[in-house]
């Protein structure tokens, strides 16, 4: 027998979750690996369900009845919870006229949950299934048997191709997707001239900048966020479900933390995720979340503290709040920033009615060092100005400090992780651009922004801003800053 990785000693599951029993010739395409992959590796189950397979019809399965586990169907709504238990999600399908006009379901449906699928190559799998990235295609039965061996020897493999499908699945199957398709037939039919479409100009400014501007940056293929390794500290659940989340990535600001923190407790939203993601500070930043979230984490209907594997710097951090949180949209807060206490219910409002990839406030300026406020911001304000693809393309002008919708962090592909001096969130604002979305401008203060002479814009992307424009430009060759 070949042995289980130690991290992995645990029994793993092999899920069919076929619908009905007019799969048995499908599934007969899987049973020889089934039978090796038994033979070989002892702490392996096959999970089936009750009606949707008639197992006796395979008599080279009668000496592993004891692996095999028979669940009962279950309503549709406890079907994710069924899911839920299973580490490898196989689909086989004959390669036919009738089953290549089925859907895609069965990856979806795994993917939400960060399980990793094994598919036969119909055309619907191949069109959403890239290989050995976000899940695999098996063309054969030796093919069936590498893959299932691959997943069940490299808890690491399941773990990196479950997240890239959920992170595929987020925007691509999403009614934000469904609007977004929509909107782009209705504006080359021109039919979007005879109807209202909420916030339309935006949209098609946006669009049309991006069709007309972005076109070698658009042709790039899609990109997974980069995820690096964290742990859970601690975790507050209640099992409510929040719209709206706020993460915080935090790095040495064990002064500042606590004003953040309130200002999210004291919100007048009463449903709210928090998750805050330490970089592996050296000052007592850890110690300080986790006692004020022992105290306060009745607030939330879940509430979390992370802490990275390794120091990462601000991009990744951002992606792994991203990564955990369950919630819709997300709130970006830097541990030295507050919120105004109706910040998340009227950011909720606007993305909800609007349709857009993200929404931001204005930004009011505070802090010790109000001289060097005085003397370098004319407005005493940030994020003072409407959404406008032209403008982004010369400068930025909209902090992180945002509510975005998860689904289109993940279709972006999340913050890139190179960029450590900073700027990070004009890169993502340009990438959002690129794939036509677009932000819309609350204009009102509803939130604080800590100008101070340790902030990382002060410290580090001014002595790195040359090199930091010219990584955009590489990167987005439509922008004109000079």
């Amino acid at each position: 027998m070949i042995s289980i990785p130690k991290s992995d000693k645990n029994l793993i599951r092999i899920d069919y979750a076929g619908g009905s029993q007019t799969h048995q010739k499908d599934f007969k395409l899987l049973v020889p690996a089934i039978v090796k992959i038994f033979n070989e590796f002892s702490a392996v189950s096959l999970v089936i369900f009750n009606d949707a397979l008639e197992i006796d019809e395979f008599p080279e399965l009668s000496g592993f009845i004891n692996r095999i586990e028979n669940r009962k169907m279950v309503p549709f709504k406890e079907l994710q919870y069924e899911i839920a238990r299973f580490d490898i999600n196989i689909a086989p399908l004959q390669i036919n006229p009738f089953n290549e006009a089925k859907s895609e379901l069965k990856y979806f449906e795994a993917a939400l949950l960060q399980i990793p699928t094994i598919a036969s190559p119909t055309q619907p799998f191949k069109d959403v299934i890239d290989h050995g990235k976000n899940g695999f295609l098996a063309y054969n039965s030796d093919q069936w048997y590498d893959c299932i061996k691959k997943l069940l020897t490299d808890s690491e493999l399941r773990k990196k191709t479950g997240r890239a499908a959920r992170h595929h699945v987020l925007w691509h199957f999403s009614p934000e997707q469904r609007n977004h398709l929509t909107f782009r037939l209705l504006y080359h039919s021109q039919i979007i001239k005879n109807i209202e479409i909420n916030f339309q100009s935006l949209r098609e400014k946006t669009y049309k900048f991006s069709i007309n501007h972005c076109q070698s940056s658009r042709n790039n293929k899609y990109s997974y966020p980069d995820v690096v390794d964290y742990e859970i500290v601690k975790e507050f659940k209640s099992g409510k479900v929040s719209h709206v989340g706020v993460v915080i990535p935090l790095f040495n600001y064990e002064r500042y933390i606590l004003g953040a923190l309130d200002s999210v407790k004291n919100q007048t939203l009463n449903d709210i995720d928090l998750v805050v993601v330490d970089d592996c500070s050296t000052d007592s930043s850890l110690q300080t979340v986790l006692d004020w979230m022992e105290n306060n984490a009745p607030r939330f209907n879940n509430c979390t503290l992370l802490k990275n594997k390794i120091n990462s710097k601000l991009s990744a951090t951002r992606n792994i709040g991203f990564d955990y949180i369950n919630s819709i949209w997300v709130m970006q807060l830097d541990a030295d920033n507050e919120l105004l206490p109706t910040c998340l219910e009227e950011c909720l409002t606007t993305i909800k009615n609007s349709g857009a990839a993200m929404v931001y406030p204005q930004l009011e300026l505070f802090g010790e060092d109000k001289l060097y406020i005085y003397k370098s911001y004319d407005s005493l304000r940030l994020s003072i100005a409407p959404w406008d693809p032209s403008h982004l393309a010369r400068q930025n002008y909209i902090d992180a400090m945002a509510m975005v919708s998860k689904a289109a962090w993940a279709k972006a592909g999340g913050y890139d992780v190179a960029m450590i001096y900073g700027l990070e969130d004009w890169d993502f604002w340009l990438r959002f651009i690129e794939q036509g979305f677009f932000g819309v401008y609350i204009p009102k203060v509803l939130a604080r922004y800590r100008v101070h002479k340790t902030s990382m814009s002060r410290t580090e992307t001014t002595d790195n801003y040359h090199r930091i424009v010219n990584y955009l430009k590489e990167k987005h060759p439509w922008i004109t800053t000079d």
